[in-house]
């Protein structure tokens, strides 16, 4: 992904239009991205997450296939010792229809966690 801001934009506009997994795997790639770089493998997102192996490797596969999360050239052992793709979100700059910013964006990106923990 493009270190550009509008590459940034372009993900976090598309962000309230995924599911919950999707969204918090595109979340994980994207704080991933601006901290360390160089993306992550199913095993790691998992462990992120807190979600199940099963569950992450179908929305990465679902992802993949809309070109949102790419498989980068790298591989690195998992916690069971295989080694497993890397992988690491797509060129939003690019203009894959899943990225593009919408004609008119929200102005406000809801925080998963503001409605409180009372919220049900």
């Amino acid at each position: 992904m493009s270190d550009h801001p509008n590459s940034r934009a372009a993900f976090l506009s598309m962000l309230p239009h995924l599911t919950d997994l999707n969204r918090a795997i595109v979340e994980c790639l994207l704080h991933e991205r601006a901290t360390i770089g160089g993306g992550l493998t199913c095993d790691e997102i998992e462990q992120i997450i807190n979600r199940s192996h099963q569950s992450t490797s179908a929305a990465l596969r679902a992802l993949k296939k809309r070109g949102i999360v790419v498989e980068t050239d790298r591989k690195r052992p998992t916690r069971s010792g295989r080694n497993a793709q890397v992988v690491a979100l797509g060129r939003a700059d690019k203009g894959h229809p899943a990225l593009e910013t919408p004609a008119n964006p929200p102005t406000h990106q809801p925080d998963l966690f503001e409605k409180g923990p009372d919220y049900v």
